[in-house]
């Protein structure tokens, strides 16, 4: 078995609150759903795993608006097929 190295220290620098600031300020901002516009076409993003299933309908091209977002917890027994 080979011993456990130390970590490195860690240190906080100008990169690290740039980043800490991007994500408090998205975080911040939630996202709202808005109504489709009729002729542009709409996305589906699909996510699974084996505890969990969740979706979510988007439009736009370049500033995608999330229009629709469902996301569950499987029971026990939807676990199994």
């Amino acid at each position: 078995m080979r011993p456990i190295r130390k970590a490195e220290r860690f240190s906080w620098n100008e990169t690290c609150e740039e980043a800490f600031k991007v994500v408090k300020q998205t975080l911040s901002q939630p996202l709202v759903l808005s109504k489709p516009i009729t002729g542009l076409p709409l996305l589906m993003y699909l996510v699974t795993s084996p505890e969990a299933i969740s979706f979510a309908i988007v439009q736009g091209t370049t500033d995608q608006k999330p229009i629709y977002f469902v996301s569950r917890v499987l029971q026990d027994a939807e676990t199994r097929y």
